[in-house]
């Protein structure tokens, strides 16, 4: 009998970033070990054709530890056979340089999903340089999730603008109020890019219980930001595997920069070569202005 690897709970830690970072993790250990790997349906079915054997059994639990709140570390060989994994899987990604071309590959919207998207991709991309941004709200605001200021971006962005003449914005978002603050550069959204995101759920998507409440379209529908972003040249980001994963994928050179509450900046990062998040607590930098603490009305 194959031996096998299975996540029931996936789809159940985190949101889309890390749901795609964890089928990393899944798809190269199981290949890596001559494992089968098990899942429960997900959207990933829906977004990118992946098709993965359904779970036929019942296995032990291997959890990973450290509740989110520190780095995994790699695994022994025996750890995951024939066990259900339980954990975010976000491992340093330099573990996966022999496979980019493979996992990039991976991740393509389906046909009709690429349709959808293509007049908006075709529009963003008319200039020589794309700079797409993320400003991470939402469910940030706490812990080892804080939200950066829009003035780190505008800043990162009057000391490089000379660097890209010409050069296109992106702005990806939960709160598009955020928007205006950039209007110096005729920044470009999924709406104004023609994009009509809708605000039913996703078949086999988990959602948080606050997005199924109000059905933002921005939560409900967020793949073309997500595709857009990963389509752009330079990115900027929070530390979000929403964003780092866009950087990750992006299927051309790309200049990734994380912000880090360390040098209260953004830092250029090969997104291949770091940890997917950096799990900065908060509570750490109470010295830095303008870092937003807030309890968090999702948790």
């Amino acid at each position: 009998m194959t031996d096998k690897l299975t996540m029931r709970g996936f789809g159940n830690w985190g949101r889309a970033g890390n749901q795609i970072l964890q089928y990393i993790f899944l798809t190269w250990w199981t290949e890596k070990y001559d494992l089968e790997l098990q899942l429960p349906p997900w959207v990933g079915k829906h977004l990118f054709g992946l098709q993965n054997e359904p779970i036929s059994v019942k296995l032990p639990s291997y959890h990973e530890g450290g509740n989110g709140l520190y780095h995994p570390t790699l695994l022994e060989p025996d750890d995951l056979t024939n066990k259900d994994f339980c954990g975010y899987a976000q491992h340093h990604t330099s573990n996966y340089g022999l496979e980019q071309n493979r996992i990039v590959s991976l991740f393509q919207p389906v046909q009709p999903l690429a349709e959808r998207l293509a007049s908006a991709k075709k529009n963003l991309l008319q200039s020589d340089t794309v700079i797409g941004i993320h400003l991470r709200r939402g469910d940030y605001g706490h812990r080892i999730f804080p939200i950066i200021p829009t003035e780190w971006y505008l800043r990162w962005l009057r000391h490089h603008e000379h660097r890209f003449p010409g050069f296109r914005l992106f702005v990806s978002t939960e709160d598009v109020s955020l928007v205006e603050e950039f209007a110096k550069y005729n920044p470009e959204t999924v709406e104004t890019l023609g994009i009509n995101l809708q605000r039913e759920p996703m078949a086999d998507c988990v959602y948080l219980a606050h997005d199924l409440q109000t059905k933002d379209a921005r939560a409900m529908d967020f793949y073309p930001d997500f595709y857009l972003l990963s389509h752009c040249d330079v990115i900027l980001g929070p530390s979000s595997t929403f964003s780092f994963l866009a950087a990750m994928l992006c299927p051309h050179p790309i200049e990734y920069w994380r912000a880090t509450l360390e040098t209260a900046q953004f830092e250029r990062t090969n997104p291949w070569d770091a940890w997917p998040f950096l799990r900065e607590k908060v509570t750490d930098f109470p010295h830095l202005p303008g870092i937003s603490v807030a309890k968090n009305e999702y948790w």
